[in-house]
């Protein structure tokens, strides 16, 4: 045993700026009603639709003798499908009532804006303490956790930190 250790020469190398910034969030809502577990199946149902693409079906021009979009349902050898993108979503936080990014006197604020965002996940939950349950007259359920999993469409840098992202 002599005490030394033979040096490593390990080294780190930037490669560019991290991964986009993601921001999740869980409500709990446990309705006082059918009409407003009703209205939360809609919530539910909007952000259930607006993070998924949407597709447009392109009709070669002798299958519509237009030379547009046909109607109806288009069999897969007769056209050809994009994606188009899911929807943007813009999240803002009012903390006391004032919006996050709003001059403010403090200089390095506890919170930050948050840019344009995709919903990456959705999550949902119909349990009551770990088990199920259901209005009798419409089926809907008594709580409804809803877990959203948004992602940033903006690098961050510097530049946008010193602006308040």
């Amino acid at each position: 045993v002599i005490g030394k250790v033979i040096n490593p020469h390990k080294a780190v190398i930037y490669s560019g700026p991290g991964g986009f910034r993601t921001f999740s969030y869980t409500f709990v809502m446990t309705p006082e009603s059918s009409d407003e577990a009703e209205e939360i199946k809609k919530i539910v149902y909007f952000f259930k639709y607006h993070m998924h693409p949407g597709v447009e079906t392109i009709m070669p021009r002798a299958a519509t003798g237009r030379g547009g979009s046909g109607g109806g349902v288009t069999p897969a050898t007769q056209g050809s499908s994009t994606f188009t993108y899911p929807d943007e979503f813009t999240i803002a936080l009012y903390p006391n009532g004032k919006e996050v990014g709003a001059p403010t006197n403090a200089s390095k604020p506890a919170l930050f804006k948050i840019n344009k965002c995709f919903l990456e996940s959705l999550t949902t939950d119909y349990t009551t303490s770990g088990q199920p349950a259901f209005f009798k007259d419409s089926g809907n359920p008594v709580t409804t956790t809803l877990g959203l999993t948004f992602k940033e469409t903006v690098l961050v840098t510097r530049n946008t930190i010193s602006e308040g992202f």
